[in-house]
């Protein structure tokens, strides 16, 4: 399943001290692999690319 930073950030981040964990959590591992090729492939929706937390 597929979510989005924004899905996350409205959903998720208002619920508090462990909204605001997971949210910024998220951005911090999506920050960390941004410079991966493969991450960038996978985003791209490339078909048999790896899974992003295959290689991060």
């Amino acid at each position: 399943m597929s979510v989005t930073l924004a899905m996350l950030q409205k959903e998720v981040r208002p619920y508090g001290k462990i909204g605001k964990y997971l949210f910024e959590q998220m951005v911090a591992y999506n920050d960390s692999c941004a410079d991966s090729p493969e991450w960038r492939t996978a985003r791209a929706g490339a078909s048999g690319a790896a899974r992003p937390w295959d290689f991060c």
